[in-house]
């Protein structure tokens, strides 16, 4: 993998001879297990066989998979239990998984070559639902497709292409009748739930992995809730999409990754241009204009840069199509409109000749996922991308962080009218408070940087 990768960068010198190639290296789901004929045909191995990109340790090996089927089976002796039962029974799960999958356990050397690519909740949970399946557990998984970032900064947010666990988080719900209303917990379905947490084994308890216990922790819209898009147990088309979504994820990831490797690598030989180097007397000196342009030339920079962006427009529209899976599967999935979202955004550079068409894309599908799961990161990212170029876009901006606003003023509202606040609930608010003070500072700037355009909209407005 790491001889793949240099010679990846190789190509990027030389003008990306046969980068269609590379692609197609990195995301062969047909070639990466090929050789291992699985012994059991559970869903969570359907879901491996979509996800599998071919990078080391960004997914779980079927082989390792029946593994841990294999020796859950010598433990697993009924398809009822108890909590307490319910307690060692995951435990075993979980150090039955760990034992076997030493990479995902120890996140050592082994581990996934590009870390975080696909979160361990995911991974374990994979393992959990074919355990399940396998010894006819009523195993569930559960997610909730947005959450909010208690440890960044708002203004980290700003450099990446997703927040971190942005796209949420997945855990399994023991559930014997496979009925469940996370809206209502005195609902009598509920009778007899428990929550897995999958990334650390523990059940729900008093305090933690409740329904409650994700809801006010994450963030988890009461729109969410009420329309079923969280916290409800998953059917089969729901995870298939879900491994489709966190594939083009990956994929977008990828790209932008690759692509800004290989800009700073560009950036780095075009400042080399600069200077010429005396070989007689060992110094630099300022390069002149002629020596610049036939360093750049002879360096073929502008083909790179070419062969840079057509390589990176291909990866994300690799990614749309796993996306558009996705949504075929789930039209309620918050995570295929928000990363469409962040890949019409990424292609939205300064050297786009179609700029406005990729904004308006991104901002489409910035909007399809708010409705589905609201937040004032979801519409700060519309407000930022926000072009006024025409009637209809004007004050857009402004009309979207204010949305953001709203929504965290609220949010803090209810959470300062509830009595004895655990900790939880104190460092909620506190984040609430510190994000609404961010976000007021960000339609301080907007208005500041648009007074022009303010002129400008409403001479349009105005217009016929």
């Amino acid at each position: 993998m790491f001889y793949i990768m240099k010679n990846l960068m190789q190509k990027l010198k030389i003008g990306f001879a046969g980068l269609g190639l590379i692609g197609a290296s990195y995301f062969n789901s047909a070639n990466a297990q090929e050789n291992y004929q699985p012994k059991y045909n559970t869903l969570a191995h359907k879901m491996v066989m979509i996800e599998d990109s071919g990078r080391i340790g960004s997914h779980i090996s079927l082989e390792k998979l029946d593994k841990v089927i294999d020796h859950s089976k010598k433990f697993v002796k009924k398809t009822r239990y108890t909590k307490q039962e319910l307690s060692d029974l995951s435990k075993k799960i979980y150090s039955t998984i760990n034992d076997v999958d030493y990479s995902l356990a120890h996140d050592n050397d082994e581990a996934p070559l590009f870390p975080g690519d696909l979160p361990a909740c995911y991974l374990y949970s994979l393992y959990y639902l074919g355990v399940g399946e396998a010894n006819n557990l009523p195993f569930y998984a559960v997610n909730f497709e947005k959450k909010s970032c208690f440890n960044c900064t708002p203004e980290f947010s700003e450099h990446i292409l997703f927040e971190e666990n942005s796209l949420g988080h997945i855990f399994i719900r023991y559930d014997p009748n496979g009925k469940h209303n996370p809206v209502n917990p005195n609902d009598l379905v509920n009778n007899g739930d428990i929550n897995i947490e999958s990334s650390n084994g523990e059940i729900q308890d008093e305090e933690y992995y409740s329904d409650n216990y994700y809801i006010w922790k994450y963030d988890i819209s009461e729109i969410s809730l009420k329309n079923k898009y969280s916290l409800v147990n998953l059917d089969e088309k729901k995870l298939l999409g879900l491994a489709y979504g966190w594939r083009g994820a990956n994929t977008l990831v990828y790209a932008n990754r690759k692509r800004r490797q290989a800009k700073d690598e560009l950036d780095k030989e075009i400042g080399d241009c600069k200077v010429i180097r005396n070989s007689y007397y060992g110094y630099n000196s300022p390069a002149t204009q002629s020596q610049k342009e036939e360093c750049l030339v002879k360096k073929n920079i502008e083909f790179r840069k070419d062969s840079i962006e057509k390589w990176h427009f291909k990866l994300i529209n690799e990614a749309f199509k796993y996306l558009d899976k996705t949504i075929e599967l789930n039209p309620n999935s918050f995570t295929a409109y928000y990363c469409k979202g962040g890949g019409y955004e990424s292609l939205n550079t300064e050297n786009s000749e179609t700029n406005k068409d990729f904004a308006l894309k991104s901002i489409e599908n910035y909007i399809k996922a708010a409705k589905i799961a609201p937040s004032s990161g979801i519409y700060k990212k519309i407000a930022f991308n926000y072009p006024s170029i025409s009637k209809d876009d004007c004050y857009k901006d402004i009309e979207y962080i204010t949305k953001a606003i709203n929504l965290d003023k609220k949010n803090l509202a209810k959470e300062n009218m509830k009595k004895g606040k655990n900790n939880l609930e104190k460092l909620r608010c506190k984040y609430l408070s510190n994000r609404i003070k961010y976000l007021e500072d960000c339609k301080k700037n907007i208005e500041k940087s648009a007074e022009y355009d303010f002129n400008r909209c409403d001479t349009l407005k105005k217009s016929k």
